[in-house]
Parts: C-alpha cells; sequence; structure tokens
C-alpha cells in the first residue's frame, strides 16, 4: 500500500479558488454583522437543542453583530503568502472574537 501524499498549491493560481471562496465567505460574515450592527437587532438561527429561536436588540444586537464582523475576518488569512503570518491573523482575530463573545454572554447581567 502506497503512503498517501498530499500535494501542495504552490502557485498563486492554483490558490486563487480557495481565496475566492474564503474572500466570499468573509464578506457575508462581514456584511451579517454589519448589519446587526447597523439595524441593532440580531436574529439567531434556530439551535438542535430544543429548536430555541434568538431575538437580542440593542446593544446585546450590536456585541453580537461585533462579533460576527470579527470572525468574518478569519477566512481572509488565506491571502498571506506565509503560512505562520497566516496562522498569526487567523489566531489573533479567532482570540479577539472569543473575547468579545464572552464578554457578550457574562459582562451583561
Amino acid at each position: 500500500m502506497k503512503p498517501l501524499v498530499v500535494r501542495k498549491p504552490r502557485t498563486a493560481r492554483e490558490l486563487l479558488p480557495l481565496r475566492l471562496v474564503c474572500t466570499a465567505i468573509s464578506a457575508l460574515l462581514v456584511a451579517m454583522g454589519g448589519y446587526n450592527i447597523v439595524t441593532r437587532e440580531y436574529y439567531g438561527r434556530s439551535t438542535r437543542f430544543g429548536f430555541h429561536e434568538v431575538w437580542l436588540e440593542g446593544a446585546m444586537a450590536v456585541s453580537m453583530g461585533t462579533v460576527l464582523l470579527l470572525f468574518g475576518l478569519v477566512p481572509l488569512a488565506v491571502w498571506f503568502r506565509k503560512p505562520g503570518n497566516a496562522a498569526a491573523w487567523a489566531t489573533v482575530w479567532t482570540l479577539v472574537a472569543a473575547a468579545w463573545f464572552v464578554k457578550v454572554v457574562y459582562g451583561q447581567r
């Protein structure tokens, strides 16, 4: 049995479809977050546990919109040429968004 060899794409042309898809995902998340911030309303999707829907207004909606906007910056890491820079970008924005989410959930009681 031959070992599985995964070839990494090397050229910018091979990375372009991945970069375009990640940019579209990022644009969608940033737009959703911006919409929540501007309208000051957040309509959460149903969960699989009880199918409860989330509806937030005011400051809580702005905070959740900010979380969405920050998480939307993570997929843009594919545009970096060096893997270390991409990992740093994704790590920083994930940690910032996670910290903001913790502030939203536990900070406003």
